[in-house]
């Protein structure tokens, strides 16, 4: 093979490349957009049956994602997606906020019980015994403000965090209670079920 087959065949090559990774691009980016039409259509859907408000993601360039807001069961609620970027890759999270119906003073925070509990209970540093053997065995409450997380998360708020079908994360701080999981949720059942414990952690009058 002489230089100028050798060149053709490099040349060749080169493109073939080129045009597998345009196409990877393409197809990923038609499945994304696909993907983010179902959610938006399911979330759309909920929020008709939730009575509550649809709002569509605002411009082109713009951070703000579509959400749906509104009140439920005289709880003021938002849900939305949430983007995590740790350095090329980015991580979603389906995202309920709603509002306390009084601020706590000191962070609380629950999520299920791990290798990282074990260690800091080594240290000293458990969980807040809420007296719920399937409560306390499966997840860990955290605060330094006992009362007020203890008075959130009563018997109904555990009972909903226990049948919730993802691995969840809760976070109350000031007047706001943040309950997340991974991915961009398409259950409505799911949703439903957020949205539930969401409202059961927020009406909790103390």
């Amino acid at each position: 093979m002489n230089e100028i087959q050798e060149l053709v065949w490099l040349a060749l090559f080169t493109l073939a490349i080129a045009a597998f990774v345009t196409t990877v691009f393409v197809v990923s980016g038609r499945h994304a957009k696909r993907r983010d039409e179902e959610v938006q259509r399911i979330w759309k859907s909920f929020a008709r049956a939730q009575g509550l408000r649809w709002k569509d993601a605002e411009g082109f360039w713009s951070r703000s994602g579509f959400e749906v807001r509104g009140e439920s069961s005289g709880v003021s609620v938002r849900l939305h997606k949430r983007v995590v970027r740790t350095g090329k890759h980015a991580v979603v999270y389906s995202r309920f906020v709603g509002q306390l119906s009084r601020p706590v003073e000191h962070k609380i925070r629950v999520g299920p019980r791990s290798f990282v509990t074990k260690l800091g209970e080594l240290i000293g540093l458990h969980p807040i015994v809420t007296g719920d053997p399937s409560f306390d065995k499966r997840m860990a409450l955290r605060s330094r403000a006992h009362a007020a997380a203890l008075a959130i998360f009563g018997p109904v708020a555990r009972e909903r965090v226990l049948g919730f079908p993802r691995e969840i994360q809760i976070e109350c701080q000031g007047d706001e209670a943040r309950v997340w999981w991974r991915g961009a949720e398409t259950d409505p059942k799911v949703l439903e079920s957020a949205l539930a414990t969401l409202v059961a952690m927020c009406a909790v009058s103390r």
